[in-house]
């Protein structure tokens, strides 16, 4: 017989032994290379199951492949739970978006994201280790205000421009405000500004909020 295929024949008896008898371990050497047990290692250890723990669905921790190894397993079972429980994700939910967000994260509470719902225009739904922690409902954020968003947005016009004073919000024309189920509203316009020369030019503006958070500007010239 083929030394490779009986060498083959016989890992596959080994692992499938092990497993049948008791708790499978999934080690690495000194020199990283991975082996199977059915003792705990020494040093770093790791069970064979962790890489596919009960993450409550079909989602398993290698689907999150952008998320920091200690997260993994509970973004995972947050994402099971979205599939099941979240409008948008019942449709559709990528876990190959999921990521972290270090703009929305605060000490002690990181923050996650994950695309859902329609794949040409999804649904950003955004959730924290508090959230995975718990059981409550999964709610989205308090969403801002129109009147609110339109303000903080000619706001952020004016504090870019070279002469604040000169801004022209257009709130009228241009305006559109698309606010989202998930919470999140952006509001997109024009302005027009004097530059240093007091000359005026005209721009695009769009302000992303995620709740009540102002959390993203966009400024350009109008073309």
């Amino acid at each position: 017989m083929n030394k490779g295929i009986a060498g083959a024949a016989l890992l596959g008896t080994l692992i499938f032994s092990m497993q049948s008898g008791a708790q499978v371990y999934q080690c690495k050497d000194d020199k990283g290379r991975a082996s199977f047990s059915d003792k705990p290692c020494t040093g770093s250890l790791q069970s064979a199951d962790a890489a596919s723990q009960d993450t409550g669905g079909p989602i398993t921790s290698a689907d999150v492949f952008m998320i920091e190894e200690r997260y993994k397993a509970q973004v995972a079972r947050m994402l099971n739970r979205l599939a099941s429980e979240h409008g948008h994700c019942k449709q559709r939910i990528d876990p190959a978006t999921a990521g972290a967000s270090h703009e929305y994260s605060v000490p002690g509470n990181p923050s996650f994201f994950v695309q859902c719902g329609d794949r040409s225009v999804p649904t950003v739904v955004r959730f924290t280790l508090k959230d995975m922690e718990g059981r409550g409902a999964i709610t989205a954020p308090a969403q801002v205000k129109r009147s609110d968003a339109i303000s903080m947005c000619r706001n952020a016009a004016r504090e870019k421009a070279y002469r604040p004073s000169s801004v022209d919000f257009s709130v009228i024309m241009d305006l559109v405000v698309t606010e989202r189920e998930n919470g999140e509203t952006t509001v997109s316009s024009t302005f027009t500004a004097e530059n240093a020369y007091g000359a005026e030019n005209k721009f695009d503006i769009r302000c992303h909020f995620s709740g009540e958070t102002l959390s993203e500007v966009n400024i350009s010239r109008t073309n």
